[in-house]
C-alpha cells in the first residue's frame, strides 16, 4: 500500500500525512503503539500492570502462608519464665493494621492522581522547523507519545523528524 502511494508521487510525512486525508500510516508507523495504537512511555497496558500487581500479591500471600505453617508446626518450649512484652499485642495489632491502612490509601491516591493527570487537557502545537509552519490541536495527556498522538476527535498524528511538538495545559 505504502509503495502505490510513493510510485503516485503523493507521499507526505508527518502530521501532513493526515491532513492530506490519506488511508494508513507512513513505512515505519505501525507496530508503534501497542494493540491500541498509542503507547505512553514507561507506562504499562493496564491488563499488564494488573498481571504485575496479582502477582506481588500472590508472592506475599504463599510467604504468610508459609510462615505461618511453620509457625504452627513449631512445638512451643514450655515457657520457663516469660517476660512481661514492652507493648500490648493489641496495640501492636492496631497499629500494624493502621500502616497498612496508610500505605493501601496511599497507593489509591496516587493511582487516582496519575488517572487525573492523564485525563487532562493539553493545546499540542506541530511547528515545521523548515517552514515555522504551525498546527495546533487538543488531545488528553494520556494519549500523547514520543512523537506522535491521538487528537479528542480520534485523529492519529505522527511526527516527521522535521516537527517539533509544543504542550500547553488546557484552561
Amino acid at each position: 500500500r505504502h509503495e502505490e502511494t510513493r510510485e503516485r508521487g503523493a507521499w507526505c510525512s508527518g502530521a501532513n500525512w493526515h491532513r492530506a486525508g490519506m488511508v494508513g500510516e507512513p513505512p515505519g508507523a505501525r507496530n508503534r503503539g501497542g494493540p491500541h495504537g498509542r503507547r505512553r512511555r514507561g507506562v504499562l497496558p493496564l491488563p499488564a500492570m494488573l498481571g504485575k500487581i496479582l502477582l506481588t500479591l500472590a508472592v506475599i500471600l504463599g510467604a504468610w502462608l508459609v510462615i505461618r505453617l511453620r509457625l504452627q508446626r513449631r512445638r512451643p518450649a514450655p515457657p520457663a519464665a516469660q517476660a512481661r512484652p514492652l507493648l500490648p499485642p493489641a496495640l501492636v495489632r492496631a497499629l500494624a493494621v493502621g500502616l497498612v491502612a496508610v500505605m493501601v490509601s496511599g497507593s489509591l491516591l496516587w493511582l487516582y492522581l496519575d488517572w487525573e493527570s492523564g485525563r487532562g487537557l493539553v493545546n499540542v502545537r506541530v511547528i515545521n522547523a523548515n517552514t515555522g509552519e504551525v498546527t495546533s490541536f487538543q488531545a488528553r495527556r494520556q494519549d500523547i507519545g514520543d512523537r506522535q498522538f491521538t487528537t479528542l476527535d480520534g485523529r492519529h498524528v505522527t511526527l516527521a523528524e522535521i516537527e517539533r511538538m509544543v504542550l500547553e495545559d488546557s484552561r
